[in-house]
């Protein structure tokens, strides 16, 4: 019995020294057995190059250092990951904090495609870990980093992110996220539910000073005509689901006093402000908004008070249903128009009021005459890659008011008439200048239906000599013969020209 007894007290010796010994390895191997735990769980994640190091390893909390991986051509970084758990029994991470984290992000698709890399060291199956994922095993979670902005040939903007994520009822898990950077700033919520895996998300705030950020959102938005100059401020809402692979979101969108510029084209607009409600940012619809300008200047043409209400009918078409603005001493208008931005084409109908002849006479060059006085008209436009064309329209002086013209044109009256007419001497200084004509009939018919080839307007004038001494009727009419359209593009070259009516 001594015998038995001093065996299995041997046996209990060796298995307590054993069991004690398995402990004592465990403890001093919690560092790289946690390290190698984590990073194998890294990637079987579909994580690459990974690399971490242990500064604590215990049951209630886990710290690691300088984190680093890489999912396919994205790069992460951190330099704390903590996990504080209350219970160590329990099969969850705790409270995960990730401070310094670090993600660079291109916006412009200059780094190489996502999609095939070449040299990415991860062979895990991201997918199938994802799918079978029913909830993210913590209590909460907070990381508090930075977003690289990166784009080709532009210093990188650093954006301050900070974000929180805990649990809710019914397998939800619901947080929040707030950046901030170089004149911009963002606050959002959301919630994700992993049974149904349906995101709800709501924008409250966007905040966007676009002269720091213009580079970038030319890497984003080609515009038209080379580099533009943009300043002013974006905000903006928005809230939506995405669920079962669709995206659904709604929102507003504002601009407050933007000045666009463009000094190779010599355009500018300044003072733009506009409001859109967005239907569906997806499809890119909108319900009719507004838009307005304070002013326009293309070249020597100056435009004020644009007013337009517009509505995005999808990525390839736009509805202006109203349009004004102030220019050349009076009002233009648009009737309702459709644009169709990848066709790079405008059709419209626009129709002035009180027009100041002075000041459109004055954007020409080399027109042989100087005039005043107001017109009204209405003239159908369309600009395409090949420029601007006229449709058939007109040009009128404005009824009750009288218009003057002082002529440069020397035998534009008299040419073919008899010296010994006696009109000739009237006429002669009426054409050369001396004398001007105080109309009481102008009408510019463009493009007029009956015109032979190459006709494209004909002017009507009627009235008599300003001094009121000298009685001559005069009535006129003129033939345009040409491109029309390069009196609009401020200049006549020498395929245009004047003759008298036969």
């Amino acid at each position: 019995m001594d015998t038995r007894s001093a065996v299995l007290r041997r046996w209990l010796v060796w298995l307590g020294a054993f069991v004690f010994l398995s402990l004592l390895a465990l403890y001093l191997l919690r560092v790289p057995l946690t390290g190698a735990a984590v990073a194998a769980s890294l990637r079987l994640a579909g994580a690459g190059d990974v690399r971490l190091s242990v500064a604590n390893a215990s049951p209630w909390q886990l710290v690691l250092e300088d984190v680093g991986f890489s999912y396919r051509t994205q790069q992460f970084a951190a330099r704390r990951v903590s996990m504080e758990r209350s219970h160590w029994w329990q099969p969850t991470l705790g409270a995960v904090r990730v401070e310094g984290a670090r993600v660079p992000v291109t916006i412009d698709g200059s780094d190489t495609n996502p999609w095939a890399w070449a040299s990415y060291s991860g062979t895990g199956k991201p997918a199938a870990v994802a799918a079978s994922m029913k909830a993210v095993p913590a209590e909460k979670i907070s990381i508090d980093g930075q977003l690289i902005i990166h784009a080709a040939v532009l210093n990188d903007q650093a954006l301050t992110v900070k974000f929180e994520a805990e649990p809710g009822s019914g397998n939800t898990w619901s947080g929040s996220v707030h950046a901030t950077g170089p004149g911009i700033s963002v606050q959002a919520e959301g919630s994700y539910g992993f049974d149904d895996q349906r995101l709800a998300f709501r924008v409250a705030q966007v905040s966007l000073e676009l002269q720091p950020w213009q580079d970038f959102i030319q890497r984003l938005v080609v515009l038209p005509g080379g580099a533009w100059e943009i300043s002013g401020r974006l905000t903006a809402t928005a809230d939506g689901t995405y669920a079962a692979k669709k995206l659904t979101a709604g929102g507003t969108v504002q601009l407050h006093d933007v000045r666009l510029a463009n000094p190779a084209r010599g355009f500018t607009a300044e003072g733009v402000e506009a409001e859109l409600e967005f239907t569906d940012f997806n499809q890119l619809q909108t319900k009719p908004g507004a838009l307005r300008v304070r002013e326009l200047r293309k070249g020597g043409l100056v435009a004020t008070d644009l007013a337009v209400t517009l509505a995005l009918e999808g990525p390839e078409r736009m509805a202006i249903s109203r349009a004004t603005l102030q220019t050349l001493g009076g009002r233009v208008s648009a009737e309702p128009f459709k644009v169709f931005p990848n066709q790079q084409e405008l059709e419209a109908t626009v129709v002035a009021d009180g027009l100041d002849v002075e000041k459109i006479m004055a954007l020409a060059r080399d027109v042989p005459a100087k005039a005043s006085g107001r017109v009204d008209g209405r003239l159908p436009i369309r600009i395409d890659e090949s420029g601007l064309r006229l449709g058939t329209g007109w040009l009128q002086l404005k009824p009750g008011v009288y218009a003057e013209v002082q002529l440069q044109a020397a035998g534009l009256l008299t040419g073919g008439m008899a010296a010994s007419n006696p009109s000739y001497n009237v006429l002669q200084q009426v054409e050369t200048g001396l004398l001007r004509l105080r109309l009481t009939e102008l009408r510019l018919e463009v493009r007029p239906p009956n015109a032979p080839p190459g006709r494209t307007a004909t002017l009507h004038l009627a009235g008599e000599p300003a001094d009121p001494k000298v009685k001559a009727p005069v009535t006129l009419d003129l033939n345009v013969n040409g491109p029309l359209e390069q009196l609009i593009n401020f200049g006549l070259d020498r395929r245009l020209n004047f003759g008298t009516k036969p």
